[in-house]
């Protein structure tokens, strides 16, 4: 018996990180192809921005904007940057601990005022 290694795909939200649940007949939420995961999401109301980084939204982190087009609420992009600032700090925390902890304190401060 050999082993091979192979990619497969999930779609999580980039709003509040939930992970992208199939319709219950499907056999499973990981995909092997990246368009597939986006298209079976999108199927099933989730929305997907950007042209250069792509960006997944579940339906509980959007609302239409006039158009009647689906775009991600301001909470879920705030949560977004948010989750983002903290990976950045927690990179720099693995190489220089007190760098990320002034990195983190000025991300707080600006919250605060």
């Amino acid at each position: 018996m050999s082993y091979e290694t192979d990619t497969i795909y999930h779609v999580v939200c980039d709003g509040c990180g939930k992970g992208y649940e199939p319709r219950p007949y499907d056999d499973g939420r990981w995909f092997v192809d990246q368009a597939e995961a986006d298209q079976e999401a999108i199927y099933d109301g989730w929305t997907v921005t950007g042209n250069k980084t792509i960006r997944h939204w579940c339906p509980n982190c959007c609302k239409a904007d006039k158009d009647g087009e689906l775009q991600p609420t301001k909470e879920a992009l705030a949560a977004y940057r948010r989750r983002r600032a903290e990976a950045r700090e927690n990179k720099v925390a693995a190489k220089d601990p007190a760098k990320a902890v002034e990195m983190r304190l000025n991300r707080l401060m600006k919250k605060g005022s």
